[in-house]
């Protein structure tokens, strides 16, 4: 007779063991893995339209003309001085340079000028670290969008900044979630839809403004030539540039966290703000009313929320200056460039 050899119980327990890592395995695969290579390898949405830049001056009014007596001759007006508005390369001079010059904060060059300001433990954020980026250009097109290459939705920020040469970059709002809004990014529509978001308009002209849900209608918006529309928020300022008392957004995200803010003194001239968070020891970060204080002490007109968390993260001459809480890869980023045709 051939002996009945049984199989040990430790040999068991291990086949249980091996069965089962196997089953995880595959679960892993088909339900992490391949999504999210999938998810990183499909590529950024396709716009829908582009924003027409017109350029065409506005019209001056005639002066007026004093009513004229029965028989007097009209005078002959006399020719009015034509005012021609100061570009912002001629505005800001003084912020330029005739050459490219780096130092460890700050960068200028004959078309922009950057300067990085960390503020420690100050009176409005006593317990957080923050980084201001005051910026400078001489044309609209050089605060744009970016977003990853070779087809991928998601990167490193630091590889997204190098590729589009930025000089400065925060992190944006998360591209790929906001298409179900009205979002314009480098004078390409996205999409136009009603949103229950605050939105921030940066016009072709320079100006910043921001909207609440109800506050504007999308033909208006589009009439106005934006260059780009960020759609997350919420708002910081209002129209006088004092803070917001109150946030359109959930509850659970208005106490402190890592924050990104995008902020605007007048056409030519913006800042980022990223305030580090969630660091026991080192920052915890700023509660929604303590980031609109503290851009309204920028001095900033109009203020706007970006995305935070995790993402919050500031790049500067291809180096993160802040110390971000993890390492998100990111499929947007919102820099300055001396290069417009970044943009293209």
């Amino acid at each position: 007779m051939v002996p009945n050899k049984r199989i040990p119980p430790w040999l068991l327990v291990l086949l249980q063991l091996l069965l089962t890592g196997a089953v995880l395995c595959v679960f892993s695969l088909f339900h992490h893995v391949i999504p999210h290579y999938q998810t990183k390898t499909q590529g950024m949405p396709a716009p829908i339209a582009s924003v027409e830049r017109k350029q065409t001056p506005a019209p001056t009014a005639a002066p007026e003309q004093p009513a004229l007596q029965t028989g007097e001759a009209p005078e002959e007006p006399e020719p009015a001085e034509e005012v021609v508005p100061l570009s912002w390369r001629e505005r800001f001079a003084e912020h330029f340079s005739d050459e490219a010059v780096w130092t460890e904060n700050s960068y200028s060059s004959p078309t922009m000028a950057v300067t990085v300001s960390k503020y420690e433990y100050t009176e409005l954020l006593p317990k957080s670290v923050y980084f201001v980026a005051d910026i400078y250009l001489s044309d609209v097109e050089q605060l744009q969008a970016a977003f990853p290459l070779n087809g991928y939705t998601f990167a490193q920020p630091a590889a997204i900044a190098r590729d589009a040469e930025a000089v400065i970059a925060v992190n944006g709002d998360c591209f790929v979630d906001q298409r179900g809004g009205f979002v314009v990014r480098n004078g390409e529509i996205y999409s136009n839809n009603e949103t229950t978001a605050d939105l921030c308009i940066l016009y072709y002209d320079g100006r910043m403004e921001t909207f609440g849900p109800g506050e504007y209608e999308p033909e208006e918006v589009v009439a106005g030539e934006p260059w780009q529309i960020w759609h997350f928020g919420p708002r910081l300022l209002n129209a006088d540039g004092s803070p917001c008392e109150s946030f359109n957004i959930s509850e659970a995200l208005v106490p402190a966290h890592p924050r990104t803010a995008l902020g605007y003194y007048e056409p030519g001239h913006y800042c980022f703000v990223v305030v580090d968070g969630r660091q026991g020891g080192y920052s915890l970060g700023a509660d929604l009313s303590s980031l609109a204080a503290v851009m309204q002490d920028l001095g900033c007109a109009c203020a706007y929320n970006l995305d935070g968390g995790a993402s919050s993260v500031m790049i500067f001459h291809g180096e993160v200056m802040n110390h971000p809480y993890g390492d998100r890869y990111l499929n947007d980023l919102v820099i300055a460039s001396d290069r417009k045709e970044a943009a293209d």
